[in-house]
């Protein structure tokens, strides 16, 4: 993902250190620690910006669906433009991998992040096309929210995150994909329920009528019992719509909301389509995709261990003992899986294999030489 010129390279990209002084060469290492594609630091930055791009969403699309009055979401929107826009100055900045080398030279940082199509795509979704709303036409703040509407361009770094973390060692993959799927299932439940919600009413915006469109479902249901929908609060649409977009897209359908106007019903074809493909579909697929990873590790298992079951009784060994040895192999897989942590160093090289067992067993050092060194027994 990097320049063609570090394909064959061995080792990190140290190749940019500020002077000749030993002080700043240690506080570049350091800072490039701290700055790396795997700390602490910059991790806990992409969840934010992960998290503020999720809000945004799900924020715009309220405001211009229900209600665009509220003024705290409108400061919070914006705040996460700010937040964004901080992320998009940080990748001029952060190292990345290249085949697995860590590039750090900041010039060489620079150049990759302008000839990727995130940058284009990072500055596609910062053009404020609101601007367009302030015409003397549109003088209602949804508007405002509906030309803001490039920010779901921005969704397209959440999956690249989840795809990521994924891909990285030590990462909890049944966590990672029950986040995965709980933020599309919401997601797509949300925009689907403004989208109902729109076809009906047009919401509560300043300068505009809140009379529901004739005939429209809003006008013809009955949820349990009468209720204007222009009246009703704001929460309460909202959680109606929810409740239409939830049994749609499960394709539980009660019938209590259903579609009236040919628009409404080609939005319910299009919303019971999309139900199926991500719940029926990329939900249940990755469940099954994780059970059946499961079940080959453990058949993988059981069939090392009835190799070994016959191999003791060709060899003829007591039933005690084999009994015990089955047990330990039990126990085994119930404590770490079936692995051991024999052999699990042998692939390093020599010299990083010593650091490694030196640094593992310093504590036994430390106390041969407090009781005086190694005494050897003739």
């Amino acid at each position: 993902m990097g320049d063609g010129s570090q394909a064959n390279s061995t080792k990190v990209d140290m190749t940019y250190e500020p002077g000749e002084n030993a002080e700043d060469r240690r506080l570049f290492r350091c800072l490039n620690r701290q700055l790396g594609p795997n700390s602490r630091l910059v991790q806990t930055w992409q969840v934010l910006v992960v998290l503020s791009i999720i809000v945004d969403v799900f924020l715009n699309s309220f405001l211009w669906a229900f209600d665009s009055r509220i003024r705290a979401m409108w400061f919070i929107v914006y705040g996460m433009d700010v937040i964004y826009i901080i992320n998009i100055a940080v990748k001029f900045f952060l190292p990345y991998y290249d085949k697995g080398i860590v590039i750090t030279d900041r010039n060489k940082i620079r150049r990759h992040y302008l000839k990727s199509a995130t940058f284009f795509v990072d500055i596609l979704t910062m053009v404020p096309l609101e601007c367009i709303a302030l015409s003397p036409a549109l003088i209602s703040m949804k508007y405002v929210a509906v030309f803001r509407s490039n920010r779901l361009i921005r969704l397209y770094a959440v999956f690249v995150y989840f795809k990521t973390l994924g891909s990285r060692l030590g990462t909890n993959v049944k966590g990672l994909m029950v986040c995965k799927f709980l933020t599309i299932a919401s997601l797509v439940l949300h925009l689907m329920g403004c989208g109902w919600y729109s076809l009906g009413c047009p919401g509560k915006h300043d300068h505009m009528d809140l009379t529901c469109r004739p005939e429209s479902w809003a006008v013809t249901f009955n949820f349990g019992h009468a209720i204007e929908i222009p009246s009703t609060t704001t929460s309460r649409a909202y959680i109606i719509s929810l409740y239409w977009a939830v049994t749609t897209a499960t394709s539980v359908g009660y019938g209590d909301l259903r579609p009236v106007t040919i628009a409404e019903k080609w939005y319910s074809i299009f919303s019971m389509l999309m139900g199926i493909t991500v719940f029926f579909g990329i939900i249940l697929g990755g469940i099954a995709s994780q059970l059946t990873n499961a079940d080959i590790e453990r058949a993988q298992y059981t069939h090392r261990l009835n190799v070994i079951k016959k191999k003791m009784r060709k060899a003829r060994v007591p039933p005690a003992m084999g009994e015990g040895v089955i047990d330990y192999y039990k126990y085994l897989w119930f404590r770490k899986r079936g692995v051991t942590d024999q052999g699990l160093l042998n692939k390093l090289p020599i010299t990083f294999r010593a650091e490694v067992t030196h640094s593992a067993n310093r504590f036994i050092l430390d106390k041969v030489r407090r009781h005086g060194g190694i005494k050897y027994i003739k």
